[in-house]
């Protein structure tokens, strides 16, 4: 009954997170969009995962079985990725709502700052109007008392003060224009300082109601970043159950790979695997040109540095060399140079090899954790490539798609993800066959780079 209870609260967070962020692309299938559906996706999920678990714990300890229990892992695998799937859709969902919010956040705050900077600037003016103001009404108040003070002026002391005629009409006319200027002057004044008023408190409308949106839109982000962390931790989870299956599987390939027979199954999903990592090369090619076609990524990227050894750890060695042929590849040759140290107790990072872009990152079944990065046109070879790194561990990985990278820069921590023996680093260079870089192929590392750190 409380498994029950997770299972709706769950379904109803996916279905509340999906009305929030709205529907985005996911890469795997499109989430369900009503809140049974979901629940009737997950229930399905955790039946078929209870199942495979049983079936696993049966085969465990019956030798015989061993065979029979790598397609019961594979099967479990599977359910777990369909799983992580609907939890990275949400995910995505909700970073790319994060996103947007902060970015009209910020954009409101950019608003509210230069209203309050011209508010600022109204006050300054305002002041100085009224400053004015004061001045000629000090001015106007002085004269009057002067006027006061010495009396009226009649016309008939106009008159006798005056020389002439002409004298007497120019004292009459200055004191009119004088008169009518300062009235004026003062009337300009006020009006400006009205004006400016009126534009101020506008101002402090547009800032409240600015304000009032930006709170809006953080509370909102808040809520979305809580449901992010929910989710991420119910990640977590399931990447602890990947982790299981992953050193189970390891275990099993390890005991496949030493036998003297394998038998079909064995070879048959070995051969799944393969195909599988091969497909997912292409599709990651095609994602890689996608990018570059749509300005994701720059297509004119050059690259003159040097590739550095990703694996910088004093005592590290090569534990398979480029095209090897093992029974694990079912008898294919190795892609890469798989990487790796005697002492494995320890949490080494591994480091991107040559400045360039992150096309993705993630995990897949065979790969692992993963992490490929397109350098462009290399000059020191004259040729377009990209590098790829496979099986670190969970949780490890620190990069972010599209974004550029330098050489140097951690980017996870060895692991033994997918199908993997033991803790290593397997590293790929890929050579395109041109500039549009649409179609790639692995040649050897060590034609790039070398270790000097053994």
């Amino acid at each position: 009954m409380k498994n029950r209870n997770w299972k709706i609260k769950f379904a109803s967070l996916l279905l509340m997170i999906a009305t929030i962020a709205g529907s985005l692309f996911m890469p795997a299938a499109a989430a369900p969009q009503t809140q049974e559906e979901i629940e009737k996706e997950l229930a399905a999920i955790e039946q078929r995962i209870a199942e495979q678990e049983k079936r696993i714990e049966e085969l465990k300890d019956k030798k015989a079985g061993q065979q029979e229990l790598l397609p019961a892992l594979e099967q479990k695998m599977e359910e777990v990725e369909a799983k992580t799937a609907i939890i990275d859709g949400e995910l995505g969902r909700l970073n790319t709502s994060i996103s947007g919010l902060k970015v009209r956040v910020d954009s409101l705050s950019a608003d509210i700052a230069a209203c309050e900077a011209e508010i600022e600037r109204m006050d300054l003016e305002t002041a100085a109007k009224e400053a004015e103001i004061k001045a000629m009404q000090l001015q106007l108040m002085a004269r009057l008392r002067e006027q006061y003070m010495n009396g009226p002026v009649s016309n008939l002391q106009l008159v006798l003060s005056s020389s002439d005629l002409t004298a007497l009409m120019a004292s009459t006319e200055y004191i009119r224009r004088k008169a009518a200027a300062d009235a004026k002057l003062r009337d300009d004044l006020e009006q400006e300082m009205a004006r400016l008023k009126v534009l101020q408190d506008q101002q402090r409308e547009q800032q409240t109601v600015l304000e009032g949106k930006r709170t809006d839109l953080q509370k909102q982000s808040a809520v979305l970043v809580s449901e992010s962390l929910k989710q991420r931790e119910k990640k977590g989870e399931l990447e602890a159950q990947q982790d299981k299956i992953s050193s189970t599987k390891q275990e099993i390939f390890g005991i496949i790979d030493n036998l003297d027979k394998q038998t079909a199954e064995s070879r048959r999903i070995i051969e799944k695997e393969m195909r599988a990592q091969e497909e997912f090369e292409r599709k990651l090619d095609a994602l890689l040109a996608d990018k570059l076609a749509t300005g994701v990524i720059d297509k004119d990227i050059t690259n003159d540095g040097k590739m550095i050894w990703p694996f910088p750890y004093k005592g590290c060695y090569i534990s398979s060399y480029f095209g090897e042929v093992s029974s694990i590849r079912n008898g294919r040759s190795h892609a890469g140079i798989d990487i790796t140290i005697g002492d494995k107790s320890r949490n080494y990072q591994i480091i991107c090899a040559l400045d360039g872009v992150v096309v993705d990152h993630g995990f897949q079944s065979s790969m692992g954790n993963y992490v490929v990065i397109v350098h462009g046109y290399y000059a020191p070879k004259g040729k377009y490539i990209k590098t790829t790194y496979m099986h670190m561990a969970n949780g490890s990985l620190t990069v972010t798609n599209n974004a550029k990278i330098k050489a140097g820069t951690p980017i996870g921590i060895m692991g033994s993800t997918g199908n993997s023996t033991g803790p290593h680093l397997h590293f790929q260079v890929n050579e395109f066959t041109d500039s549009s870089m649409k179609n790639s192929s692995a040649v050897n590392p060590l034609n790039y780079v070398k270790n000097t750190y053994g």
